[in-house]
């Protein structure tokens, strides 16, 4: 960006990030006066999924279920899928003409199939991401 300002802000919604407490589209408002409207602002909810504030338009993506329980890494996997899906990847592009899949949710998708690999480095396959996202349940590895 010309100012130096960064286009994106992810933070945990459970964290009280900034000062900020309280619901997500409460959350995304106030961070949205701290930071600007201009930004896409994204917040990760836990069991309860994420949220975004993009072009002022709010927007929620429910956590998909896992039969795994390895939290650590899950919030950098999410901001992963998030990413990819954001910046329009290859994989991400597919699947959205297919299920018309939003980045929240290929964010929420990568974070339940980290949810069931132990350690904290996300490596899970196309196809894994895919499943989930058509309805199967992550599973462990």
């Amino acid at each position: 960006m010309p100012d130096g300002g960064c286009p994106l802000l992810h933070a945990r919604g459970r964290d009280g990030v900034v000062g900020c407490r309280g619901a997500a589209r409460g959350l995304l408002e106030a961070l949205a006066e701290r930071f600007g409207r201009d930004k896409t602002l994204v917040v990760t909810l836990g069991a309860e999924g994420s949220a975004e504030l993009r072009g002022g338009i709010f927007s929620q993506a429910a956590a998909y279920p896992s039969e795994g329980t390895h939290r650590f890494g899950s919030g950098d996997a999410f901001a992963a899928g998030y990413l990819y899906a954001h910046l329009g990847g290859e994989h991400y592009a597919r699947v959205r003409a297919e299920l018309a899949v939003t980045p929240l949710q290929f964010g929420n998708a990568v974070a339940a199939l980290k949810r069931g690999i132990a350690g904290d480095i996300a490596v899970v396959t196309a196809d894994e991401v895919l499943a989930v996202l058509r309805g199967g349940a992550a599973r462990f590895r």
